[in-house]
């Protein structure tokens, strides 16, 4: 059950980041489960990263705390040196300048 709402939950974020959030039903807006603040994250989910960040930082671990790559793709992959990242199905090193390569290149996998 859990899991299967945690797979509606149309987020977009990595999955520890969107078990904090509640899609509402407008668009880009979402719902902290912790405090009830809506947020709207049409310029970047990395501002639900943010409030997580400063207002719950105590439910976030420390690797959580630290992490950069928020959007739900690196669910998928590792950075590597040189804006590369590693696909965790199949290994492959993706250039991720844009993050639509790696939206792309899951598309292969049918994930997208």
């Amino acid at each position: 059950m859990a899991d299967q709402e945690l797979e509606d939950n149309k987020v977009p974020g990595r999955e520890w980041l969107r078990k904090h959030y509640i899609q509402a039903e407008l668009e880009y807006m979402a719902i902290c489960r912790h405090c009830s603040l809506m947020i709207i994250y049409k310029r970047g989910i990395y501002l639900l990263y943010t409030h997580l960040r400063n207002k719950h930082s105590e439910l976030l671990t420390k690797e959580q705390k630290r992490d950069e790559y928020v959007y739900w793709v690196w669910d998928y992959f590792i950075p590597k040196a040189n804006q590369k990242a590693q696909c965790n199905i199949c290994n492959r090193l993706i250039d991720f300048k844009q993050l639509y390569n790696l939206d792309l290149h899951l598309h292969t996998h049918r994930l997208t």
